[in-house]
């Protein structure tokens, strides 16, 4: 894990080879979502931090809405590309509509050809 950066609210889940990302407020769990990526899922959490206005430590305060979603996309760019719809749960899990993330990132899905 040395390889790794530490990530605020960002854990290594061993056992099932992922990274939880959590935010906690008023003494429970108001967040979880589960990735392959450190990185991805610390900018996952704080998609939802800015989304909600949660009070929690950001590990990107110097980014805005529309750089963590560039930076999310990352994760998604193969979900994406195939245009499969498991990019929709993961951006839903985050507070954020499909069409407000592709927005928010400065991406557009490919359109079907007749």
């Amino acid at each position: 894990m040395d390889m790794f950066r530490e990530f605020a609210g960002v854990r290594y889940e061993e056992s099932a080879d992922l990274w939880v990302a959590e935010v906690h407020s008023g003494g429970r769990r108001v967040f979880h979502g589960d990735y392959g990526d450190p990185e991805i899922a610390a900018a996952g959490r704080e998609i939802a931090i800015l989304v909600h206005k949660w009070e929690a430590v950001r590990n990107f305060p110097e980014e805005d809405l529309p750089q963590l979603c560039v930076r999310f996309s990352e994760g998604l760019k193969y979900s994406l590309k195939a245009q499969t719809k498991d990019w929709h749960q993961w951006v839903l899990n985050l507070g954020l509509q499909p069409d407000e993330f592709l927005r928010l990132a400065g991406l557009e899905l490919p359109t079907a050809r007749a």
